[in-house]
């Protein structure tokens, strides 16, 4: 029998002192472990219990009851918590020297307590001006120290009050973000614009907080609340839109009372226009079926555009089949000899559907040779003198086009050029791109929204073509454009499904995998020569597949391979929750690969380093940095409360650095594992692929396809065969995607032909 690990002490004590070190916090849920120096104790005490914002330096005062615990010793297990600011010199010090507040780092914190004591919070709040009297203390410097302690303050008040009411405190930085200095008394007034406005906070968080401060549980604005999160929940998965019936069914367990009193909520909100019901069809599964669909309405009028601009944009031919040098439809054996690219039969056709459409869609797997063709079509029309742009959703998948095709590409984002001005893109309608045919790579990745901007921007004589593979996993953001265009079946189409790519002269093992898996078969998992570029590693339990996928990252892959671990190599997972998750195997790898970093930072329930891969979580149209890019931290800054991050380093060539501040690392994470779907888009020299039964969820052939097609030179999937076996043949695991896209572009292309009918009509005979 073993021993109990702690023993209860009854005596309840009240403890009081300042907060030397935070061993552990958790924001979600406010659990900590705190290490106090007391008054009368020689040792530190060791205090557990939640809070849900505690700085180094802070004042705590603790109720609880002490333990013995068999490893940790003798510990306050707390049920009350209250911090409070420092009372003394050296506890100020240490509170100002954590980085806390932006501009002032530890030589500066100690300058500032030597001149005011104890008082320099007051200072800093009341009289911001007499910091002036301290060296190296300018009008610039005054003004950020007060700015910055007025958010941290507020900040902080978000995250008490937060926790006051038994909520996470991680979303406090993206609420002051969103409502600014007032966001209390916003909240206080009506805690349901926190689930509306706020990314990452629902219904149910919401509602603690409205139930908490005495609304009514049949309140129509509480069942509006209900429809709209599940809504944007919906829209978080990839949907425009969602059926009505669904709707109120679902709205109605989160506010406990039956669907048909939703009825009159859902109605007032389509009426205010905030929602719009209109016909839509289904990606997958639809049979050609419409369902009434309630959209945002922002979405519903951005698939109108986007369906009116592709059947404006088709029904037109390019400009270079008029123009005078080519009055006939176009024909590649007569473009310039340097300008030629060996082509197979089958890209060639491709070629000529391609340049004898205005608006044309390339689709194909890997190795078909997708981006040889687009070289080619770029070269035939650069050498003619029309302007070719390229184009694709991600820095990564833009680099690869580059070095692939060997043509100028950039992202879409970057493309449009975000004006910080008017907070909007500065390519649109009134100021067009420079373009007569603009190239959209990996065009599967592009959502709605990002559509509908980039055909606001293109100019009205200019031609587009799509390039992508159907059957990779769909964007992140609302919307399968894609499929949607291919679905309606109005546009040119050209589908190319010969293999051509070779790896030292012989078959791929990689692109063989992939077919075999979109095909429904078990790729050859048997491991034929050390140095083939396919393997699969058994693991049966989910520690022994955290312990060799670490061990393949750190050791066998660099070691075998001559590969960089950080650079070169990127963990692939299913999901980010779990034992084989994307978090738990962060952790590991980031204690494998920088385990003795030269500085750290704990913001939001994360502890990040120097020398850390991570990845943007969030759009930044300022920084210009959007979700999904990938780096490295190079350097913490206390001083100035900011962290720097290098993106789209190539080899030796240094990339951006861009600097967040310690209140935005909530957009920030590690990036040594990432889930298959943040990785579309992007080519990594080696993957390692985690698959177990406790993915299952997720587990589909077109998650492992699109995990398997992101390594050049190397793939290893770690697990066992039956998760394998389950993904491969699996239906595949695409929630259908409500839309109205494609039916929109029929009913715009009917129209317009109907149009076209009857102003033939319309002119007599003998005129036309």
């Amino acid at each position: 029998m073993t021993a109990s690990p702690s023993r209860e002490v009854t005596e309840s004590q009240a403890v009081t002192g300042r907060v030397e070190r935070i061993v552990y916090h958790n924001p979600d849920d406010g659990w900590c472990v705190l290490k106090v120096k007391v008054k009368g104790r020689r040792r530190l005490v060791t205090v557990v219990g939640h809070s849900s914002y505690v700085v180094p330096g802070e004042t705590i005062e603790a109720q609880g009851e002490w333990t013995e615990h068999a490893e940790h010793g003798e510990r306050l297990i707390a049920s009350t918590m209250r911090t409070t600011l420092p009372s003394t010199a050296g506890a100020a010090e240490k509170y100002l020297s954590s980085g806390l507040v932006k501009g002032i780092g530890p030589q500066l914190a100690h300058r500032l307590v030597e001149r005011f004591g104890a008082e320099v919070f007051s200072i800093i709040e009341e009289a911001p001006n007499l910091l002036r009297d301290v060296e190296g203390i300018g009008p610039q410097r005054v003004e950020s120290i007060r700015r910055s302690w007025s958010e941290q303050m507020a900040l902080k008040d978000v995250m008490n009050f937060l926790g006051s009411h038994g909520l996470s405190a991680t979303k406090a930085p993206r609420i002051l973000r969103t409502f600014g200095p007032d966001a209390l008394s916003i909240i206080e007034n009506n805690p349901y614009r926190l689930a509306r406005e706020v990314p990452g906070i629902g219904f149910k968080s919401a509602d603690l907080i409205a139930r908490h401060t005495g609304l009514e549980p049949d309140s129509e604005e509480r069942f509006a609340s209900a429809i709209h999160d599940r809504l944007q929940k919906a829209i978080a998965r990839g949907h425009c839109a969602y059926p009505a019936e669904a709707l109120l069914r679902e709205a109605s367990k989160e506010v406990g009372f039956p669907p048909e009193r939703l009825v009159a909520a859902l109605e007032a909100e389509v009426e205010s226009g905030r929602l719009t019901e209109e016909p839509m069809d289904a990606a997958f599964g639809s049979e050609g079926k419409e369902v009434d669909g309630i959209f945002p309405s922002g979405l519903a009028a951005a698939e109108m555009r986007v369906a009116q601009s592709l059947v404006r944009l088709a029904s037109r031919k390019p400009q270079w089949i008029s123009a005078a040098f080519l009055d006939a439809p176009f024909d590649p054996s007569k473009a310039p000899r340097t300008a030629r690219l060996r082509l197979s039969e089958s890209q060639e056709r491709a070629l000529r559907t391609v340049l004898n459409a205005k608006l044309s869609v390339l689709t194909g797997g890997p190795g078909t040779g997708k981006t040889t063709l687009i070289r080619a079509i770029s070269n035939e029309l650069r050498a003619r003198g029309w302007h070719v742009v390229c184009a694709a959703p991600t820095g990564r998948a833009a680099q690869r086009l580059m070095e692939a095709a060997g043509v100028e590409a950039q992202t879409i984002h970057r493309l449009l050029g975000w004006d910080p001005e008017t907070h909007g893109f500065r390519y649109r309608p009134e100021f067009p791109l420079r373009a007569d045919l603009l190239i959209v790579d990996e065009a599967s990745m592009v959502g709605l929204e990002l559509m509908d901007s980039l055909l606001q921007a293109l100019p009205p004589h200019a031609a587009l073509l799509l390039v992508g593979d159907r059957d990779q996993l769909p964007s992140v953001q609302a919307g399968r454009v894609l499929d949607s265009v291919l679905d309606s079946g109005v546009f040119a189409h050209a589908h190319l499904s010969e293999v051509f790519r070779q790896a030292n002269g012989r078959e791929s093992l990689i692109i063989r995998a992939a077919h075999e898996v979109l095909e429904g078969r078990l790729p050859e998992l048997t491991s034929i020569r050390p140095d083939q570029e396919f393997h699969f590693v058994e693991a049966r339990t989910p520690e022994a597949c955290l312990e060799r996928v670490v061990r393949l990252v750190k050791e066998r892959i660099p070691e075998r391979f001559g590969l960089n671990p950080q650079k070169d190599v990127q963990v692939l997972c299913p999901m980010n929750k779990g034992e084989v998750g994307a978090r738990s195997l962060n952790r590991r790898l980031q204690a494998a690969l920088n385990p003795e970093p030269p500085e750290t930072i704990e913001r939001f329930g994360q502890v990040l380093a120097v020398g850390d891969k991570v990845i943007i979580t969030a759009n930044d149209y300022d920084k210009d940095v959007y979700n999904g890019d990938i780096g490295r931290i190079v350097q913490i800054e206390r001083e100035r409360s900011s962290l720097r991050v290098e993106l789209n380093a190539v080899g030796d060539r240094p990339g951006r650095r861009i600097d967040f501040d310690f209140a935005e690392l909530d957009a920030l994470s590690l990036a040594f594992a990432i889930t298959v779907h943040k990785a579309q888009g992007s080519e990594y020299e080696a993957v390692v692929i985690p698959l177990h039964e406790e993915s299952a969820a997720m587990l589909g052939k077109n998650l492992v396809y699109t995990a398997i097609t992101r390594g050049k030179k190397l793939v290893v999937l770690v697990g066992n065969r039956e998760s394998l076996r389950l993904a491969v043949r699996a239906q595949p695991h695409l929630e259908r995607r409500w839309s109205g896209l494609a039916g929109k572009i029929r009913a715009q292309a009917k129209s317009l032909t109907a149009w076209r009918e009857s102003a033939k009509s319309s002119v007599p005979a003998e005129a036309r």
